[in-house]
């Protein structure tokens, strides 16, 4: 049951694991396996289900005023190369916003549309969101960013074609703040194409046509057109503007081997990533941006 429930799309993405069978888990199960998402047909070669859900949060604080209100250019205040060869890998430092740690307090409702960007260790990634598209997941996604959840967050499952999964927070005890605390279903509108950002999650959807009930904090970068994994309730909330060269540039080397430890990683945080897997690329921070033409 756990390798059934494992398929949620590992590395954000909620793919199909290598770990995962073939053949869509029970409506009962809810994914624990790294990342979370169900566990569907596989391709060839079969997806990887990137355990992107799972109730596990993950983030990492960004500003210590929360971006509330979109950032002017004055405020852009890291500035990472747009492509860049690896540089340290952290720590870097967390969001200290009273909200990291009170999802219900900090819960937004997201504008229209707005343009989020993360810098990593990496380079920059620009990405531009359609709350149309998914308006929980957006405002999830708004709502995160605003209080810094994405600082110091790893990208700990990355697969070279398939996807780049992050979320689980680095400290254990955001973790726990953010992991009994699911968006709301979503209906699916848009496919998950190459560049597009996407919510993990476990288990079947919560209805037809719309995305499971247990998606929290862990998402997931396309790197490839991956249509089949639309069918399983995974909608895409935004898709890359720039950037695109960085994220593919992300370190790939560990596979899934820090995903299949998505409990240890919860428990233990960042301090076991980096110990267990040094080469990891992280986000430094991430934060809401004017979208430029």
């Amino acid at each position: 049951m756990a390798n059934l429930r494992c398929c949620a799309w590992g590395a954000s993405l909620g793919l199909l694991s290598s770990a995962c069978p073939t053949v869509p888990p029970p409506a009962s199960s809810g994914a624990t396996c790294p990342g979370g998402a169900h566990c569907g047909q596989a391709e060839q070669p079969p997806p990887r289900v990137v355990d992107l859900t799972s109730p596990s949060a993950a983030g990492a604080p960004v500003a210590d005023d929360g971006f509330d209100e979109p950032a002017g250019p004055g405020d852009e205040a890291i500035v990472v190369p747009v492509h860049q060869a690896a540089g340290p890998k952290g720590p870097f430092p967390v969001s200290t916003h009273p909200d990291l740690r009170a999802p219900a307090r900090a819960a937004r409702t997201a504008p229209p549309t707005f343009r989020v960007r993360f810098d990593t260790t990496r380079g920059q990634v620009d990405v531009d969101c359609t709350r149309a598209w998914a308006p929980h997941g957006a405002d999830r996604l708004y709502t995160l960013v605003a209080i810094g959840f994405f600082d110091d967050v790893a990208f700990f499952r990355t697969i070279s074609g398939f996807v780049a999964q992050f979320g689980i927070h680095g400290r254990p005890d955001v973790h726990q703040a953010w992991k009994q605390v699911p968006i709301p279903p979503d209906p699916v509108t848009e496919s998950n194409l190459r560049g597009r950002l996407t919510f993990a999650q476990a288990g079947r959807p919560a209805m037809p046509g719309h995305t499971a009930d247990n998606r929290t904090t862990q998402l997931f970068f396309n790197f490839k057109d991956n249509l089949s994994i639309d069918r399983y309730g995974f909608a895409p909330v935004c898709e890359v503007a720039r950037g695109m060269d960085v994220l593919e540039a992300l370190h790939a080397g560990y596979g899934e081997q820090a995903s299949r430890n998505q409990a240890t990683i919860r428990k233990e945080g960042n301090a076991y990533l980096r110990k267990s897997f040094p080469e990891l690329d992280y986000i430094i921070q991430a934060r809401i941006i004017p979208a430029r033409p």
